[in-house]
């Protein structure tokens, strides 16, 4: 929000957002569209978008037959700033029924093609108490099931954030069998039989800490025009991009891009590529 629009109430301001996303995104809204999402009169709908003409002069026109609102050719955002993936997020939570389309900003949601997932099943009372161990510095003895043991196993970890490979979830935490940092998928927590307080500290978690500046380009087996379609896509800027990435997150991150073969030094036909592979792969914990 820009400084001339300090003092508006918070849920006046959320309706007046939504005004925008709705121009921005889908081009057009009407009074139902701000009533339907946010439960409000009629005459206070039409205040919302009074309001909104006021602070946003010329960004949007009004159709009497059709009786909507549309965004004029003039249109420029003034209340948020319109991002793609938060767009795409937004979607994706209403197709995965994280949360229900009228409590989203979204109104025409086009058709869609993903991938589907097998879920992971987490359950409800462990996340909980995975949570709240992690807002008050606890340590849990847990009793889980490893993919490297047989068998179940107890343990004492003290568990201080959560990680997400995209596939699934898992907590950091201070293993206190094997006195150290690990990751515990959040699925294989089988129960959790004890609390108690804990004096592991987070900031000796140095995999978790450390970030290694991972650098990633087109393939060199790309020609030439190929090579500028990709770094135009991934916004790479003199042929490359950067991104900064926990040690403790390398290898899924390396996994979830399909790179693992020029960790390992073996080659697979792909699109990018890793430009400091010695460095990354020796940074893989």
């Amino acid at each position: 929000m820009g400084k001339k629009n300090k003092g508006i109430k918070w849920e006046i301001e959320k309706r007046l957002e939504f005004i925008e996303f709705r121009l921005f995104w889908e081009g057009r809204i009407n009074r139902h569209d701000l009533r339907a999402v946010f439960n409000i009169s009629n005459p206070q709908a039409s205040a919302d978008f009074a309001k909104y003409q006021e602070l946003a002069p010329g960004n949007m026109l009004y159709d009497k037959r059709k009786k909507l609102y549309y965004a004029s050719p003039a249109f420029k955002p003034a209340f948020v700033k319109p991002s793609s993936d938060q767009y795409l997020l937004s979607y994706m939570s209403v197709l995965n029924k994280t949360i229900p389309q009228e409590k989203s900003f979204i109104g025409f949601m086009p058709p869609v093609g993903n991938i589907p997932t097998p879920g992971r099943k987490i359950d409800p009372y462990i996340f909980r108490t995975v949570i709240i161990a992690i807002n008050n510095k606890q340590a849990l003895e847990i009793e889980y099931q490893s993919m490297s043991e047989s068998g179940r196993t107890k343990r004492w970890i003290s568990p201080h954030a959560l990680g997400s490979d995209n596939f699934r979830w898992h907590c950091r935490a201070f293993c206190h069998l094997d006195n150290k940092f690990k990751d515990f998928v959040l699925g294989r927590i089988l129960a959790i039989s004890n609390e108690k307080n804990s004096d592991a500290k987070s900031e000796e978690d140095s995999d978790w800490n450390t970030f290694i500046h991972v650098k990633i380009g087109p393939s060199s087996k790309l020609n030439e025009r190929k090579r500028k379609i990709i770094e135009h896509e991934y916004g790479m800027v003199n042929g490359e991009i950067s991104i900064d990435v926990r040690r403790s997150m390398l290898l899924y991150f390396i996994n979830f891009l399909g790179l693992q073969e020029e960790i390992s030094n073996g080659f697979k036909k792909q699109y990018i590529t890793l430009l400091n592979c010695d460095e990354v792969r020796k940074a893989i914990p």
